[in-house]
Protein backbone atom coordinates (compact mmCIF):
# COMPACT_ATOMS: atom_id res chain seq x y z
CA UNK A 1 0.00 0.00 0.00
CA UNK A 2 1.58 3.35 -1.03
CA UNK A 3 2.22 5.97 1.63
CA UNK A 4 0.16 9.12 1.41
CA UNK A 5 2.26 12.26 1.02
CA UNK A 6 1.99 14.82 3.79
CA UNK A 7 0.26 18.03 2.85
CA UNK A 8 2.28 21.18 3.07
CA UNK A 9 0.08 24.13 3.96
CA UNK A 10 2.26 27.08 4.86
CA UNK A 11 1.29 30.02 7.04
CA UNK A 12 3.24 33.14 7.91
CA UNK A 13 2.91 34.19 11.54
CA UNK A 14 3.64 37.61 12.99
CA UNK A 15 5.79 37.16 16.10
CA UNK A 16 6.54 39.64 18.92
CA UNK A 17 9.26 42.12 18.14
CA UNK A 18 8.33 42.49 14.47
CA UNK A 19 9.46 39.02 13.41
CA UNK A 20 7.80 36.84 10.78
CA UNK A 21 7.91 33.04 10.97
CA UNK A 22 6.86 30.51 8.36
CA UNK A 23 5.20 27.33 9.65
CA UNK A 24 4.01 24.31 7.70
CA UNK A 25 1.29 21.78 8.43
CA UNK A 26 3.96 19.04 8.16
CA UNK A 27 5.63 20.36 11.33
CA UNK A 28 8.42 22.37 9.69
CA UNK A 29 9.18 25.71 11.32
CA UNK A 30 11.19 28.40 9.64
CA UNK A 31 13.34 30.74 11.67
CA UNK A 32 11.62 33.87 12.97
CA UNK A 33 13.04 36.58 10.72
CA UNK A 34 13.10 40.34 10.93
CA UNK A 35 13.36 40.29 7.13
CA UNK A 36 9.87 39.61 5.79
CA UNK A 37 11.30 38.97 2.34
CA UNK A 38 13.62 36.26 3.65
CA UNK A 39 10.84 34.60 5.70
CA UNK A 40 8.62 34.48 2.60
CA UNK A 41 11.46 33.12 0.44
CA UNK A 42 12.14 30.32 2.95
CA UNK A 43 8.43 29.46 3.03
CA UNK A 44 8.30 29.41 -0.76
CA UNK A 45 11.42 27.24 -0.94
CA UNK A 46 9.93 24.74 1.52
CA UNK A 47 6.68 24.59 -0.44
CA UNK A 48 8.51 24.14 -3.75
CA UNK A 49 10.78 21.45 -2.34
CA UNK A 50 7.85 19.30 -1.27
CA UNK A 51 5.34 20.22 -3.97
CA UNK A 52 7.67 18.97 -6.68
CA UNK A 53 6.19 21.48 -9.10
CA UNK A 54 5.82 25.20 -9.52
CA UNK A 55 3.36 26.67 -7.03
CA UNK A 56 -0.03 27.65 -8.36
CA UNK A 57 -1.30 31.20 -7.98
CA UNK A 58 -3.39 30.41 -4.89
CA UNK A 59 -0.46 28.92 -2.98
CA UNK A 60 1.85 31.73 -4.01
CA UNK A 61 -0.74 34.29 -2.85
CA UNK A 62 -0.95 32.60 0.56
CA UNK A 63 2.74 33.21 1.08
CA UNK A 64 2.03 36.92 0.94
CA UNK A 65 -0.51 36.78 3.79
CA UNK A 66 0.46 37.41 7.41
CA UNK A 67 -1.44 35.94 10.34
CA UNK A 68 -1.18 36.99 13.96
CA UNK A 69 0.42 34.40 16.19
CA UNK A 70 1.80 34.13 19.67
CA UNK A 71 4.88 32.36 20.89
Amino acid sequence: MPMQAAQHEIRLLERPGGFLQAVCSCGWLGAARSSRVLARQEARDHALLYAGTVLDGDTAALLGDIESGHG
